[in-house]
């Protein structure tokens, strides 16, 4: 898939043991093998002490396999740990028109998800590859009558015209982000 794949991110979503899995995951499949933390239900039943759908607490006995899966995919710098002083973030966004082409692609990963989902689909963002033979997608779905918004994540192959691995759903909401299924 790809020779390398840096991902940045500050804290954890939640800081949720589900936000430490997402990552995992996107991540494994990146390396083009199956996740080591096993399918969502091991995985719950394995490393979460708490409520599934809070996963705030690991369960003690298996903290020493849940940091050698991860160490083996993060590493952890804080600012404050590597002396590094930022300049004031100032952020700007710049409005870029997609090309015919891209439309035409962004639309038919829309129509693929809305089949998948049942659902309308819509591209909210999608970052390319280096190899520029994958997108990073992000989706908004909506039920028909549009009472019911979820977002979708993937990983899209431009050559296979299809997506590669697990699609991930979830919803946004007060309480932040919380995982419902993946495809």
């Amino acid at each position: 898939m790809f020779k390398y794949v840096l991902m940045l991110t500050a804290t954890p979503l939640q800081n949720r043991l589900w936000d430490i899995y997402s990552l995992v995951d996107l991540l494994s499949v990146a390396r083009g093998h199956q996740n080591p933390f096993g399918s969502e239900g091991v995985f719950a039943r394995t490393f979460i002490a708490n409520d599934r759908t809070q996963a705030r607490h690991l369960a003690a006995n298996m903290r020493e396999k849940f940091r050698s899966i991860v160490y083996g995919y993060m590493s952890r710098i804080r600012r404050a740990d590597a002396n590094l002083h930022f300049p004031e973030r100032v952020v700007q966004l710049h409005k870029v028109d997609p090309e015919p082409e891209e439309l035409e692609l962004i639309d038919s990963i829309a129509s693929a998800m809305a089949i998948i989902t049942n659902a309308k689909s819509q591209v909210e963002a999608a970052v390319l590859s280096p190899s520029q033979q994958y997108l990073a997608v992000c989706l908004e779905t909506k039920n028909w009558l549009g009472l019911r918004t979820r977002q979708a994540g993937l990983l899209y192959s431009i050559q296979e015209q299809e997506a590669v691995g697990r699609i991930v759903a979830g919803k946004r909401g007060a309480q932040g982000w919380l995982l419902e299924k993946t495809l």
